[in-house]
């Protein structure tokens, strides 16, 4: 399972410094802590292995950090927002605004972060007193599934070639390329996939679908790869 990070976007100093506290003190992983969105942004971007939970107090300024729509087209994450106390007729409105949960400042303590990554996990959302269960349940959320990696069309050329058993030589030659820019795409192409080998790369493609193996497009005869679909 992938480590969870807790970040925390806000333009409260205090809340900031007592949350990175209690985040420490639940023993998960202290993710982004900061005030400014570009940098959250930029943040997700570049931790994309971690399952995400982000901790926001809204402003006018940070609106997109505060639809979890939107931030899942970068990273697995959930958002919860901080806030006041939630009059019965907003709880509604709240859970169906695409975000898992909602807190006030007196729950930001360590026994509530445990709890609410183990409800997220488990639930995908985070049901307490503030927005309950039922609200949840009348309007189910659905799981995230992980971003694929943005391959370019060149990418995807040499990545079909690799998994169907050729090499960087090879691929260079069918694509009319140099060896060293074939090799520079292909450890790009594994940054994006976070792996470090070429045969971790054409394992992760082929198990989640990225390459759809084809027996006329391998290079080598096999009676095994014979019996693959067409």
């Amino acid at each position: 399972m992938a480590r969870t990070k807790i970040s925390v976007l806000t333009e409260d100093k205090w809340l900031e410094e007592k949350t990175a506290y209690e985040i420490q003190k639940s023993e998960y992983a202290v993710g982004f802590i900061g005030v400014s969105e570009s940098h959250l942004l930029n943040y997700l971007k570049k931790n994309t292995i971690y399952n995400h939970i982000l901790l926001i107090k809204p402003t006018p300024e940070n609106q997109m950090a505060f639809s979890e729509t939107f931030l899942r087209s970068l990273c697995k994450i959930n958002v919860i927002i901080i806030g006041g106390p939630l009059a019965d007729e907003h709880k509604a409105i709240i859970q169906s605004s695409h975000i898992s949960g909602y807190l006030t400042l007196k729950d930001i303590h360590a026994t509530t972060i445990k709890e609410m990554v183990f409800q997220i996990n488990k639930l995908g959302y985070f049901p307490n007193d503030h927005i309950p269960i039922r609200y949840w349940i009348n309007s189910p959320k659905k799981t995230q599934e992980l971003v694929q990696p943005k391959f370019t069309n060149k990418e995807k050329l040499i990545l079909f070639h690799m998994c169907h058993g050729f090499t960087n030589v090879e691929i260079a030659e069918i694509i009319k390329s140099s060896i060293s820019n074939v090799r520079n795409h292909v450890e790009r192409m594994k940054a994006k996939a976070q792996v470090q080998t070429n045969i971790e790369m054409v394992a992760v493609s082929v198990s989640n679908n990225w390459i759809q193996l084809c027996r006329e497009n391998f290079k080598r005869h096999n009676p095994y790869i014979m019996k693959l679909t067409r």
